[in-house]
């Protein structure tokens, strides 16, 4: 294990937490409509098995009148395929869950550890658990605070050696006891699991997107890719969904508060790509394809239902089509 000179060592609690007070209260409820015959024992296993069903209770957030309120959705999980949670994605900070085969990650950490750990817990699932933290560029809004998921939750950051001193130069990342360092190209591999790393022409220090394979499905992480660069529409045909990028609308671009060179960057081959870019690529990958989820949308050049609307006039209305909020966490997908 890469060890830091000065930085203390930590040691990873790898031990399952106890179950959260929901779980609790239902397998209680469970435990008693099992007949009064059924042995202790055989009551308590029913009701385990029951609980581990039970993914999540995600908040959902309604605005009215300029309020938030907040409503639970209880999600059951129907498969063992692999999911994805959309922590945060935005200018403003980006992290995304991925599980299958018992392997957890996540890609980025542009938010705080305390976000990350509240939001993985509204669905059921504990940050201390995961088994690496995987960055994608040196951009303060994906690495910030991946000093703080190593030291506090004894995650393994996984980041070229590139991008590492490109964001310690700029960012405040504090030391780390546990950093393995891979090549933008090349595959890491957990178990049963699979990560290909895509090099993109972004304005990142070595920057990469990724892939996951597990189970016989491919989920794509598309963000920060500059412009459609060349093989970028063969990637997202052989998935099965996506994250992707559809970061501006021209129009709002154009028009916008933006200086012109930050404009320039924006549309530029190391910038963001548009919504309809982003609608073409997913058009163009044909059926495989069962959903995406708009990812990286600009405060300032975008709007959710701009995004939807020009990805609608490309696609079917029948395609399955998600945004990920700048502000809160996705509901938990299925792949």
């Amino acid at each position: 294990m890469p060890h830091r000179k000065g930085c203390p060592a930590v040691s990873r609690n790898r031990k399952k937490p106890p179950w959260f007070c929901g779980k609790k209260r239902l397998a209680q409820f469970i435990l008693k409509q099992v007949s009064q015959e059924s042995t202790k024992k055989s009551q308590q296993e029913y009701a385990r098995k029951s609980v581990q069903s039970l993914t999540s209770v995600p908040m959902l957030v309604k605005v009215v009148r300029g309020k938030k309120f907040f409503t639970s959705n209880l999600l059951i999980e129907t498969g063992d395929g692999m999911i994805a949670i959309s922590l945060q994605s935005g200018s403003n900070g980006n992290c995304i869950y991925v599980e299958a085969d018992g392997v957890r990650l996540l890609f980025d950490a542009g938010i705080s550890g305390i976000q990350a750990e509240k939001r993985l817990a509204a669905h059921g699932r504990d940050i201390r658990q995961v088994d690496a933290l995987i960055i994608s560029h040196d951009h303060a809004d994906h690495i910030r605070c991946a000093g703080v998921f190593q030291r506090k939750y004894g995650i393994p950051v996984y980041v070229t050696p590139k991008t590492l001193s490109a964001a310690e130069s700029a960012c405040s990342l504090g030391c780390f006891t546990n950093v393995l360092h891979f090549r933008s190209g090349g595959t890491l591999r957990f178990g049963d699991v699979s990560v290909e790393t895509i090099p993109t022409p972004h304005d990142g220090e070595d920057g990469a997107a990724f892939v996951v394979n597990a189970a016989g499905k491919r989920l794509g992480i598309l963000t920060d890719l500059g412009h459609v660069f060349e093989g970028l529409g063969r990637v997202v045909a052989s998935l099965d969904a996506v994250f992707i990028e559809s970061n501006y609308d021209p129009e709002m671009l154009t028009n916008g508060p933006y200086p012109p060179f930050l404009k320039r960057r924006i549309k530029g081959p190391g910038g963001h790509i548009s919504n309809r870019e982003a609608a073409e690529l997913l058009r163009a990958a044909g059926d495989g394809l069962k959903w995406a989820c708009l990812a990286h949308l600009s405060e300032q050049n975008n709007s959710p239902d701009i995004a939807l609307r020009t990805h609608r006039e490309v696609l079917s209305e029948a395609f399955p089509l998600h945004i990920a909020s700048r502000y809160a966490a996705s509901g938990l997908f299925s792949v």
